[in-house]
Formats: C-alpha cells, structure tokens, sequence
C-alpha cells in the first residue's frame, strides 16, 4: 500500500502580485520531488480559495526549500 505525502500548503494574501507567485514557483521548480503542492489563496473579499498544483507541481522539501518558503508556510 502507497502512502501519499501530506500536501506542502502555501498561503498567499489578497493582491498577491505575479512576481511572488513567479518567485515561488521557480523555488518550487529548482527541488522537484514527490510532495504534492497546495496553494492557498486569500481573496480581496477575504474568502480562502484551495489551489492544487497538481502532478507536475511536487517538491523535495528540503532545509533549503523550507528557508526560502517560509514567508508563505
């Protein structure tokens, strides 16, 4: 029997702007791994939107990766 990982979540605040979703994503594409990725998207109205990046979006969360995420942990 295969156990999947536990998502690795990533908050984001309302007007979350290109370039830091840009910035996360090439983070994320420099360890690619088996971890599944799930966004989560503050909305201007405050509303929380669930976001998963789906197969071709899995880290290796590594020490590294973990420093240079952990404003959106």
């Amino acid at each position: 029997r295969v156990r999947e990982e536990a998502p690795l979540t990533l908050r984001f605040a309302a007007g979350a702007a290109a370039d830091e979703l840009r910035k996360v994503r090439e983070i994320l594409e420099s360890s690619p791994g088996s971890q599944p990725v799930t966004l989560m998207m503050t909305g201007a109205d405050g509303r929380i939107v669930r976001i998963d990046a789906g197969e071709f979006c899995r880290v290796e969360f590594t020490r590294e990766v973990e420093r240079q995420l952990t404003p959106w942990l």
